[in-house]
């Protein structure tokens, strides 16, 4: 197999690009068994090139480009986890040659990303389209205890998953100092993990909303098997039409789907939906703030295939937000993403573990690479801090300020 003339100039920009690795040792292994290596003299990670078109793909898509590469089998890797990390760790020397970037399709991505706006009918287009593959697909690799699609936290190598997760949970209800006298407003409740745990621990009552059909039946019955029917309510609702008044307000990696110009949106609807003197304890996914203004103008790979309308945001868009449009001030905040990469470890065993239900399930090979980036792709950001996931507590003063 030889490359056409279009590959051949496309492998040349890549090598010259790789050149500037400064951290970890790359090895890439071309088509015809040639080997090439960047970076130090540390132990190589492996990328092994399938076909040249791989080339093509990085250099006019960037990061877009290496996943969709990933998920035509156009390049493979025994560690895809540590290929995403190197690039990572070298994110500065590449961005400076434009590898990462794919200026050619950047502005075709940016303009597919804004047709995914995060409206009352654009949200619930968005959550659809991830959420609502069928809980028979979460089923295969989120715990079957708690059904959390969130980070866990663990307190050893080897606590299970379930009780990670619950642990999670626990940290959450003693962050809002949750009350059996309480009534609790879930933002975001996915199949019901958060709200039967804490209304089993606590004894207080939980309302939890969401936009996804799947996860609204499934939390239902989950519920209704439990007893706790005079406890825990769960609404089909978006949370900016949601009506009453909540001692407590809780959202576990909800804010992703906001997106950027509803950040005020969503404090001033907790605003007013709490209590005075009442907390909102979120747990949010954010990106550094020196990141993400190129990463807000730039939608990656899992903005365009995995979360349509997804924005991971900043800890300083999220202040600007609450100040301008909330009475809330900052009474608590925590760091839990180094838990992520081992939970997001532990969904990808579990996943790999189930290929053939996946199989019997519809999800064929090509959807199965891409959820296997998918998984690597956040391990890897969370490994390296690129990412974080944080645990925020917000208070309502009994008195209004000002």
């Amino acid at each position: 197999m030889r490359p056409t003339f279009i590959e051949e100039r496309c492998m040349r920009i890549v090598d010259q690009h790789l050149n500037k690795v400064e951290m970890g040792h790359l090895l890439i292994e071309l088509p015809g068994g040639l080997e090439k290596h960047y970076g130090d003299k540390s132990e190589p990670i492996h990328l092994r090139v399938n076909r040249y078109s791989f080339f093509v793909r990085l250099v006019t898509g960037g990061n877009i480009g290496m996943g969709e590469a990933w998920v035509e089998n156009e390049w493979e890797s025994d560690d895809l986890t540590g290929v995403l990390q190197l690039f990572i760790d070298n994110m500065s020397q590449l961005k400076a040659t434009g590898l990462t970037s794919g200026i050619a399709k950047r502005l075709l991505h940016l303009l597919q990303h804004a047709t995914h706006r995060n409206t009352i009918l654009g949200s619930k287009r968005n959550i659809h389209a991830h959420y609502d593959l069928g809980n028979d697909f979460y089923e295969l690799f989120l715990d079957n205890e708690t059904m959390m699609y969130s980070s866990a936290i663990f307190e050893t190598p080897d606590e299970s998953l379930a009780d990670g997760q619950r642990r999670k949970i626990h940290r959450l209800i003693e962050l809002a100092s949750i009350q059996p006298e309480h009534h609790v407003l879930e933002i975001g409740c996915g199949w019901g993990g958060f709200a039967i745990e804490t209304a089993k621990r606590t004894g207080c009552r939980v309302t939890g909303i969401t936009i996804s059909e799947e996860q609204f039946k499934f939390a239902r019955e989950r519920v209704a098997a439990e007893g706790l029917d005079n406890q825990v309510k769960i609404v089909m609702c978006d949370y900016r039409e949601m009506q009453g008044e909540f001692d407590r307000i809780v959202s576990i990696e909800m804010l992703e789907a906001v997106g950027h110009a509803y950040y005020g949106t969503f404090f001033a609807t907790c605003d007013r939906l709490l209590k005075p003197g009442g907390r909102v304890v979120l747990q949010v996914i954010c990106i550094p703030d020196q990141r993400y203004d190129a990463y807000r103008r730039n939608p990656d790979w899992i903005q365009k295939h995995i979360f349509p309308g997804g924005m991971l945001p900043s800890l300083t868009e999220l202040s600007k937000a609450m100040t301008q449009h909330s009475s809330f001030t900052v009474e608590n905040l925590d760091n839990i993403g180094v838990h992520y990469a081992e939970t997001l470890r532990r969904w990808r065993k579990a996943f790999n573990e189930n290929t053939r239900m996946l199989v019997k399930l519809g999800y064929d090979g090509p959807f199965q690479r891409k959820w296997n980036y998918y998984l690597c792709y956040c391990e890897a950001g969370f490994q390296t801090r690129f990412t974080n996931d944080l645990h925020l507590v917000l208070t309502r003063p009994v008195e209004e300020i000002g």
